[in-house]
């Protein structure tokens, strides 16, 4: 029971250097560059879907010809096809 505890105490300990090297070299810039920053992320013009009400990044939606902001090329066609009665 004791070699048990020992190794899980060891792994534990190793687990955590890794996790505050990782850590420190994110802040470092040495992490991801893809990511945004603060103020990137502030700046992104949101949306609403005229369709399914989600928000998304303006960028990233379909603008109909009445000016409508869908999320997607499938929700636009769908708002513009006659319903079923």
């Amino acid at each position: 029971m004791g070699r048990i505890l020992f190794w899980l105490v060891v792994g534990l300990l190793c687990w955590l250097a890794i996790r505050i090297s990782l850590g420190s070299s994110r802040k470092n810039g040495a992490g991801n560059k893809a990511t945004k920053t603060d103020d990137e992320l502030r700046n992104i013009s949101m949306s609403q879907c005229a369709y399914c009400g989600i928000h998304f990044p303006r960028s990233e939606g379909v603008t109909s010809e009445d000016g409508r902001v869908f999320c997607g090329q499938p929700h636009c066609d769908a708002a513009h096809r006659p319903h079923a009665s």
